[in-house]
């Protein structure tokens, strides 16, 4: 989307970039703002930290985890399969290391050509994770040493194990390394304070629960039932571990709560707990609300208090019924309230009212989402930017490829288009600084080659991050491929990835307040919607209205054909009479109008200042 005044508009020019285009000129319909004739806005995606080495498997959750101390600061990455830690006192290149919990005891043989592998010193029957799950390293307990990871199928006893595939080499008596691997299904996770002080990443994956403290590798928590949501909060007696839609001894409880003892996340010797209703309304995700916690099922919400009795919390069940949420990754905490996707809308809850916000596109946006993959769908609240975005996989889309952006100043919608799939989001504080002697080493490493300083430049590696300069909130999104992107809007720069918006409803604020000013043609340029292409049996058309005071009332409304040949940009002037000193207009779909969007709408009006 792009803004310019009105001063003699020539047309469109589509081979330059925006900072080349006139003042008279405007481009083709890309995400710019213009404003003066100076771009004011444009979305982007820039790449940061280094790619994962190992990209099998799919990048879940970014967590920025500190100790106490400042310099104890980590990136910490959960794929389907594997726990990583970005480390930079590696040098450039290799900074993301394996931290996925590892069995080393003993030794292994085994020998070219077969799947025998048998062992010495190993209690090897103590692992349930065959399958393909676990894999084994001959040569070093270092899993992030060079060698050929093999799958392995089956633990046959203490001593003895079974290879997927064959080994391509003999090993007698060496030191291995068993990646105890996540069992890439439903992956949650929280940060975890005990009562020393120290604090730990706890990760969840259905069967499991998984510790990092900071050092070393990710160990395995014994003693926890398996569970496939968690969160960690205060009650009036401390704090605890919470896990959620648990198994107990092999019985699956969907509405079951278990709560860990008072400052040990580790410890759930207390036994307490507590059942919601309806067994089969089962448990998606926790979330702070205010003083409660928020307890998501499909089709309800619950709420926790802190107890100032015996018992931890007091139960609100089933504060609404009938709405929950789909599932516990399109919850966004948006600090005194959430936003969620139901199974029929998107709500925003506030631990009292509950109100729908996707009315105008919930058609499309429920049309085309691919419900045996829902569980691929995210949601995350951008505090910086103050907007909601929603992942969700369409179509055939086995990943969330289709984002909906919903602005909470505005009240609108539109759909971005990254170019790449998205499998995650994170609001974090990157730790990356860089010394002079890092860059040296890498580039003298490299013999010098070209590469080295196009990564630097890739990186943006300025001066300020060479002499460690102060961080910066960061909103880093990670992709199918194991890339790492930092999510911003900046005017100065071109970004390595722009991101094109598609229009579904759009607030425009056009001049500053205080000033009065009038409007009068607004010419809107949007890619033409073809009848025969989309095979509708109406005329498409948008909405465009108009308002001198916020928007609280649209004083004047039109509708707009947008009829043409299909790709091509179009070309409409709507006329406006209005004065005042704060001018909004709403672009957005007709009813009708579903299921296509508008892609890039620009907007060149007359603002004739009085």
């Amino acid at each position: 989307m792009e803004i310019k005044y009105y001063s003699g508009y020539k047309g469109l020019n589509t081979l330059l970039s925006p900072r080349q285009v006139p003042d008279d000129y405007v481009i083709d319909c890309s995400n710019v703002i213009f404003r003066d004739g100076c771009i004011k806005r444009r979305w982007g995606l820039n790449p940061t930290l280094e790619p994962l080495p190992i990209t099998d498997y799919t990048i879940r959750h970014v967590v920025y985890f500190n100790q106490f101390y400042e310099y104890q600061k980590a990136v910490v990455c959960i794929t389907d399969k594997d726990i990583w830690l970005y480390d930079q006192t590696y040098a450039l290149g290799s900074r993301w290391r394996l931290i996925t919990p590892r069995y080393i005891t003993g030794t292994a043989s085994a020998t070219n050509g077969s799947t025998v592998v048998t062992g010495s010193g190993t209690s090897w029957s103590t692992l349930t994770g065959g399958n393909g799950i676990y894999e084994i390293k001959f040569g070093s307990t270092d899993p992030n040493a060079s060698g050929t990871w093999y799958k392995i199928a089956t633990f046959n006893s203490n001593t003895s194990l079974t290879l997927l595939t064959e080994s391509t080499q003999s090993y007698s008596g060496v030191a291995y390394c068993i990646r105890m691997c996540l069992s890439g299904g439903v992956v949650d996770y929280t940060i975890a304070n005990k009562t020393d002080g120290t604090r730990m990443v706890l990760v969840i994956d259905g069967s499991r629960t998984i510790k990092y403290t900071g050092s070393g590798y990710a160990t395995d928590v014994t003693g926890v039932n398996p569970s496939r949501v968690c969160g960690f909060f205060g009650s009036v007696s401390g704090e605890h571990f919470i896990i959620g839609n648990t198994t107990d001894t092999a019985i699956r409880q969907p509405m079951t709560i278990e709560i860990s003892d008072i400052g040990d996340p580790e410890s759930f010797a207390n036994g307490d707990y507590i059942d919601l209703m309806d067994t089969n309304d089962e448990i998606v995700g926790f979330r702070k609300i205010r003083d409660n916690i928020a307890v998501y099922k499909r089709h309800s919400i619950s709420l926790l208090a802190p107890s100032y009795s015996t018992s931890l919390f007091n139960v609100r069940q089933n504060v609404v019924n009938g709405i929950g949420a789909i599932n516990n990754r399109v919850i966004a905490d948006c600090n005194n309230y959430h936003i969620f996707l139901g199974e029929t809308n998107v709500y925003a809850f506030d631990g009292v009212n509950i109100v729908p916000i996707a009315d105008e596109i919930k058609n499309r946006m429920f049309s085309d989402i691919n419900w045996d993959y829902i569980h691929r769908a995210f949601a995350f609240y951008d505090s910086v930017h103050d907007l909601f975005m929603l992942f969700l996989p369409t179509g055939s889309r086995t990943e969330a490829n289709i984002c909906y952006v919903y602005d909470v100043i505005t009240k609108a919608w539109t759909v971005f288009n990254f170019g790449y799939i998205i499998t995650s989001a994170q609001e974090i504080y990157i730790p990356f600084t860089y010394s002079w002697d890092d860059v040296v080493a890498a580039y003298t490493a490299s013999g010098g080659s070209e590469w080295t300083w196009n990564w630097i430049l890739n990186n943006r590696i300025t001066w300020n991050r060479l002499q460690g300069g102060v961080e910066k909130k960061a909103i880093m999104f990670t992709t199918s491929d194991g890339k790492f992107l930092v999510f911003d809007e900046d005017a100065e720069k071109d970004f390595d990835i722009p991101i094109r918006a598609y229009v579904l409803s759009k607030d425009y604020y056009l001049n500053e307040p205080y000033k009065l000013a009038s409007v009068g043609d607004l010419r809107i340029y949007c890619s033409a919607i073809d009848q025969t292409y989309y095979n509708l049996s109406y005329v498409p058309n948008i909405t465009v209205k108009g308002s001198m005071n916020y928007g609280y009332e649209y004083s004047q409304n039109y509708l707009v054909d947008i009829s043409g040949n299909y790709g091509n940009i179009i070309d409409r002037t709507v006329s406006f009479a209005l004065r005042g000193s704060h001018f909004r207009f709403y672009i957005g779909n007709t009813t009708a109008g579903e299921p296509f969007s508008i892609e890039g709408v620009a907007i060149n009006y007359n603002d004739a200042g009085v």
